[in-house]
């Protein structure tokens, strides 16, 4: 039993693993700083140890990629008034990185990261535009706004007694 579970233990290797929490209603776009209905024109790699070209995806590494702003559904003060914002990720899928794709109109979703820096991920629910059906353009576009207005990325909340 012991040459079993010694047996497991080796096989095991340390990874990092993403994990979202979950997203109900509306009020689940509260979470995220900025929101914004644009088209991703551009896209690079930004590295932060020094360039390895057998390490394909190294950890330290995120693709950074700008959005020319349509519409700004949220966005924080030191963006507003802006038409092209960034938003980076993760390189590694398992880091909770995702990949957004050139030319595609769509809806953004970013948190500031721990540097500042605007980062959307795996757990953020970028769209393409043309996914999204008119109900969900006009919950997006329009609710979303009101329903988040106190500006600290939380749900505003309503008199006692009521529901938040």
């Amino acid at each position: 039993m012991l040459a079993l579970v010694l047996m497991l233990c080796a096989c095991v290797s340390l990874s990092c693993a993403c994990s979202c929490p979950p997203a109900y209603g509306p009020r689940r776009f509260c979470r995220y700083d900025l929101i914004v209905h644009g088209t991703v024109i551009a896209a690079y790699e930004e590295r932060q140890s020094p360039y390895d070209p057998d390490d394909k995806f190294p950890a330290d590494s995120e693709m950074v990629y700008t959005i020319e702003v349509k519409e700004a559904i949220r966005m924080p003060d030191s963006l507003k008034g802006q038409k092209m914002v960034s938003l980076s990720t993760p390189m590694q899928f398992s880091m909770c990185g995702t990949r957004l794709n050139l030319d595609v109109e769509g809806i953004f979703f970013g948190a500031p990261n721990y540097q500042g820096k605007m980062q959307t991920g795996a757990c953020h629910p970028n769209v393409a535009w043309s996914g999204l059906t008119p109900q969900e353009r006009h919950m997006i576009t329009k609710e979303v706004p009101a329903l988040c207005a106190n500006g600290t990325g939380r749900p505003t909340i309503g008199p006692p007694g009521t529901r938040p």
